[in-house]
């Protein structure tokens, strides 16, 4: 039977497809750092932008504990590579169902981990019958929900938090972090300032070689690609500016528009595409 393909670049799309309506409440750091000079590892300059309280307000830090370590309480930056290791080494040792793995490094030497789960770790290859859910997540080092995301998906994964018959229906593999020297320098591209989410072409970039070769070698039937967007993008400068209403409040009758009021200067950021 030859194994069909479906790529989807969406991380809450890989919540809801895995936890089957278990919604992923996502929210930035508890704490957080006012804007920096200098860059700070797996951070960058800081917050480019400050949501304004009436946006703040409809967004509430959720009831839940992570307990991964971008959520650690008091924690500003993101996870780093050394505490991402750290905790699904941690979670490989203790559940019976994840298996660990390295598919390989980045330019500049860093480990590219892959977590497996499975209850039948000799099957996940090419199996037939069950299918293989494949997970990638921050390619773009500066897009670091794909990543937080896919460490909090992993522990759950690992607690059976997903549902204990979960991986009697399928088997599923996690690379958490794609482009390790990206995520350092909290910039969207690799160590070379390429774009390695533009090389499935080429495969030219050890980052890009490495997940093409496991992919190859694992064979999922379903891929997601976890990706991020930010508030402040060029791209975005003209959505949102008008809200089109009809007299009587219903959305769709454009004979009337109101102005909506803008938080302050957008920064200007180059165009950003998954």
């Amino acid at each position: 039977m030859t194994k069909k393909v479906r790529c989807i670049t969406s991380a809450a799309l890989a919540v809801s497809l895995l936890s089957s309506g278990f919604a992923l409440p996502w929210a930035p750091p508890t704490a957080h750092a006012a804007q920096t000079d200098a860059p700070v590892p797996y951070y960058g300059l800081g917050p480019s932008y400050v949501q304004p309280a009436e946006v703040k307000s409809l967004f509430p830090d959720p009831q839940l504990d992570f307990g991964t370590p971008g959520f650690a309480k008091g924690k500003v930056a993101f996870t780093t590579q050394e505490e991402m290791l750290a905790y699904i080494s941690k979670l490989a040792e203790t559940s019976k169902h994840a298996k660990l793995v390295s598919i390989g490094t980045s330019l500049e030497g860093r480990d590219i981990p892959l977590l497996l789960f499975s209850k039948d770790m000799t099957t996940v290859k090419q199996n037939q019958t069950k299918p293989l859910v494949w997970l990638q997540a921050q390619i773009h080092g500066n897009e670091p929900a794909a990543g937080e995301s896919a460490l909090v998906i992993a522990k759950w994964l690992a607690e059976d938090a997903l549902g204990a018959d979960l991986l009697d229906k399928v088997n599923v593999a996690i690379v958490p972090r794609l482009n390790p020297d990206g995520s350092y320098q909290f910039k969207r591209y690799i160590a070379t300032d390429l774009d390695a989410n533009r090389d499935y072409m080429k495969v030219e970039y050890p980052e890009v070689q490495a997940v093409h070769q496991a992919i190859n070698e694992f064979q999922p039937d379903v891929i997601l690609d976890a990706h991020e967007y930010g508030v402040n993008y060029s791209q975005f400068a003209h959505v949102g500016e008008k809200l089109y209403r009809s007299c009587n409040g219903r959305v769709g009758n454009r004979s009337t528009t109101t102005s909506l009021p803008t938080s302050g200067k957008r920064a200007q950021s180059p165009p950003m595409t998954s």
